[in-house]
């Protein structure tokens, strides 16, 4: 039982985890989409991201717009 609820508490531990570094990944994917021409794919590359796709769902689901939207709105 005891390791059952480690085990619980090690993948919580890694979704926290996760979620704060995502949410640090498109921070700096805001300042740079707001303050550089760069590639929105370089961008994405630029803070960790290796996925486009996944990249682009977290930024929507965050903002509400897609990165290309939220640029043309700074």
């Amino acid at each position: 039982m005891l390791a059952a609820a480690s085990a619980v508490t090690v993948c919580v531990m890694l979704a926290v985890g996760t979620q704060y570094i995502n949410q640090e990944r498109l921070k700096y994917a805001v300042y740079l989409l707001a303050q550089t021409d760069r590639e929105i794919l370089d961008i994405c590359e630029c803070c960790g991201f290796s996925n486009v796709s996944h990249f682009y769902h977290l930024f929507r689901e965050q903002f509400g717009v897609s990165p290309a939207k939220f640029r043309k709105t700074v």
